[in-house]
């Protein structure tokens, strides 16, 4: 009996490896908190995304999760065992969790070799070696490993401080912002190989980003933070397809945000059910040119932007303006274009 239950509770901590109840936490002087009853809950070998404009509290949260910042109420609970703030333990941070600091918190007279090493010098020098060729190779850092963190660049020194986090093999790895020093040809090679990397290790990842883009193609799960609440959390694809508030819908991604009664110059027919005051989403993508006897209507061509893999084209159909992407290339301004509207792929949000 005894064996049974503790299957079943290795099974629940394996489900639930971090749990934030609704936690809160205000800074003196704030008029509003910078985290606001926030709840969610990390599986383990997940990866999941915190992502929002600046100032939503998405770093603040993460430093909640590590153990150095104290909080007003809630709890943070790692493997069933409250996560204790720095005013109640002797030294601050959760054991397991690791956080890679966006001020890198690197030894600077210590070459890259030997930042890593410190935080595994008690493995053999055989283990050693191998564990940290292991993250030089992810994260291209062969050519720096003798060199001090002071000459190398603001991207180099991101990617040692990620390395050493990741060295001592944590639970929880924390992520704050890991791309923002990188160009865009090393940042693609980089995500890609670290989240390959991290799902070999089956750590649980908490990633903050305000890059959309990555959170959508990294991500298990993600939570939309505005002004220190989430407003939206599922997996990317709900995220993008069924956005919760027009918000949503434009952080990850270009949309069309219409009113229901404007659904009509649209050709399309709207149940008497929804409040014509309602908002609906319509994706650039899932507006096309078409051939005419095809087309639901007519529109005039007033803006057409190159984005090198497509043109993006503003339209007006009387004064409604709506913008799609197109790959025609004789298309110009003043033009009259059929449209046909994937009326499958319109959204009603939840919420205004």
């Amino acid at each position: 009996m005894f064996v049974y239950f503790s299957i079943i509770l290795l099974e629940l901590i394996q489900y639930f490896m971090l749990e934030i109840r609704n936690v809160v936490k205000k800074y003196e002087g704030q008029n509003s908190p910078a985290v606001n009853n926030v709840s969610f809950s990390v599986k383990e070998g997940t990866f999941f995304t915190l992502t929002g404009e600046s100032g939503s509290g998405k770093s603040t949260l993460l430093r909640i999760i590590k153990g150095l910042e104290d909080i007003d109420s809630g709890e943070v609970l790692f493997n069933g065992t409250l996560v204790k703030g720095p005013s109640k333990k002797l030294i601050a941070g959760e054991e397991g969790i690791e956080l890679a600091h966006q001020d890198y918190n690197l030894f600077p007279r210590h070459t890259v070799y030997e930042n890593i090493q410190y935080v595994i010098r008690r493995l053999s020098n055989e283990d050693q070696e191998k564990k940290i060729n292991e993250l030089l190779d992810v994260f291209h850092l062969q050519e720096f490993r003798d060199k001090i963190p002071s000459t190398l660049s603001g991207g180099q020194q991101q990617r040692v401080a990620i390395a050493k986090a990741l060295a001592i093999s944590p639970r929880v790895l924390l992520l704050d912002e890991p791309f923002s020093n990188l160009d865009m040809i090393l940042r693609n090679e980089i995500k890609t190989e670290l989240a390959d990397y991290l799902r070999q290790t089956k750590a649980s990842v908490i990633f903050v980003t305000h890059e959309s883009a990555d959170a959508l193609s990294l991500s298990d799960q993600i939570a939309v933070m505005k002004d220190g609440k989430i407003i939206q959390q599922g997996t990317p694809e709900t995220i993008y397809t069924k956005p919760a508030t027009p918000y949503v819908a434009t952080y990850f991604g270009n949309a069309n945000i219409v009113k229901v009664k404007n659904l009509e110059k649209l050709s399309i027919t709207s149940t008497n059910e929804v409040a014509t005051e309602s908002l609906v989403c319509i994706r650039y993508e899932d507006i096309e040119i078409t051939e005419n006897g095809t087309a639901m209507l007519f529109a005039k061509v007033i803006r057409k932007d190159y984005f090198g893999s497509c043109f993006r084209l503003e339209v007006r159909l009387d004064k409604l303006r709506l913008w799609l992407y197109s790959n025609a290339t004789s298309i110009k301004r003043g033009d009259l274009i059929p449209l046909k509207i994937n009326t499958e792929k319109i959204h009603l949000f939840t919420s205004n």
